[in-house]
């Protein structure tokens, strides 16, 4: 059962510290509140557009503080509900990364060596190109095929990663078996629960605080500001824990009709010198709340900067001559309140007719989505305050 949830969250437009009593963690990573912050379930799904300039054969998640034991569940894995044949890549690799300080999932295609090529392989986006998410595999009702330019992932796992990287994998020369991982400009996102304080004696516990988390990308090439990106954001609860295969959209579960939106167009942009970490609203969880949703849809911001590359507006403008862009990616995002739930046991793959059904179910249900320009503050890393109003 959906459980309502009705918060507009708006942003401060005056500049703020990060939050009082924050706690930052080191190397890039994420900035939590100091309490007893922890993570439970913690499940992504995302469509990446290769907006690299040249054709990708691959794509990793970098997940940095976390084991391999911690991962729980991968889009398109062996014996999960959606089979490797959903994603042009196949199983995703899950291994310890080179340093031994986080895990790498690594979805790649095979070079050939006879031929000295790569047979498959994601294109270059083209401008104007949008999914509106979750349709970039074989049930996503996009005609997914060699001419898609853009791919769904996903990671499932027990406790959240420090900082998160995803990286597009491009060939280092022509026709060479060496890949090279190029950042992708979708953000990283994650979901923070921090417990509610011990009860009275005799008193039922309350609903621990289920915060939002942005990872972006911090400036480079000594630049002041990164660029600016747009993104929306949408949020519901469900009385009953999620799986990741449920994060794909186009089933009802993903949050995105207007009733759930939680942020309306925001900008993001870091700065240098600044942890590049955005705290979203740090909303209580309902009293029957098993899970909480949110979904993260990220454009590219097409206004101007000044001098130093910061945006000129934070005010979004929609229709032509507006300053919302082209589609980079949406992530959903799931934190379920009572432990991992992995859904069926790896193994359990759907018969033929039960696959059926399930594409059937999320090319049926279409996308509804309503884009309403409103103004609001900029997203920075000094701009973190977050008020949250009835609607």
């Amino acid at each position: 059962m959906r459980l309502s949830t009705c918060t507009n969250t708006r942003v401060s437009r005056t500049r703020v510290a990060i939050i009082a009593g924050a706690a930052t963690i080191a190397c890039g990573g994420i900035a939590l509140p100091a309490a007893a912050t922890t993570t439970y379930g913690s499940l992504g799904n995302f469509d990446a557009v290769n907006d690299t300039g040249k054709e990708a054969h691959g794509f990793e998640i970098d997940l940095e503080g976390i084991s391999v034991s911690d991962v729980t569940d991968v889009f398109g894995g062996v014996g999960r509900y959606f089979p490797p044949t959903v994603e042009r890549y196949g199983a995703p690799t899950i291994a310890e990364n080179a340093g031994h300080t986080g895990v790498v999932v690594t979805y790649e295609a095979q070079f050939n060596t006879t031929t000295q090529s790569w047979p498959v392989g994601t294109p270059v986006v083209t401008p104007g190109f949008s999914t509106g998410g979750e349709s970039c595999w074989t049930g996503g009702g996009l005609g997914y095929g060699p001419g898609t330019p853009c791919d769904h992932f996903g990671v499932g796992t027990s406790k959240n990663p420090t900082s998160t990287t995803y990286k597009w994998l491009t060939e280092t020369a022509p026709n060479s078996p060496i890949l090279d991982g190029v950042t992708s400009s979708l953000p990283a996102v994650m979901q923070a629960v921090t417990p509610a304080p011990a009860p009275p004696p005799g008193q039922p516990a309350a609903p621990p605080k289920v915060q939002g988390v942005i990872q972006i990308q911090a400036p480079d090439g000594g630049n002041v500001w990164g660029v600016a990106e747009w993104v929306k954001i949408f949020t519901t609860e469900y009385d009953h824990p999620v799986a990741l295969e449920d994060l794909v959209g186009r089933n009802g579960i993903v949050p995105q009709n207007p009733a759930e939106t939680e942020v309306e167009w925001q900008l993001l942009q870091s700065e240098a010198g600044v942890p590049n970490d955005v705290l979203g609203a740090d909303n209580q969880a309902g009293a029957n709340a098993k899970s909480v949703l949110r979904r993260y849809e990220f454009y590219k911001y097409t206004g101007g900067y000044d001098g130093e590359g910061q945006a000129l507006t934070d005010i979004a403008i929609t229709g032509p001559g507006g300053n919302i862009g082209d589609f980079i990616g949406a992530q959903n995002v799931a934190a379920n309140l009572n432990g991992v739930f992995n859904g069926p046991p790896v193994g359990a793959v759907p018969e033929a007719s039960t696959w059926a059904m399930l594409l059937f179910g999320f090319v049926g249900i279409g996308f509804a989505g309503c884009w309403r320009a409103k103004s609001g503050g900029r997203l920075s890393m000094r701009t973190l305050s977050l008020r949250s109003t009835s609607r």
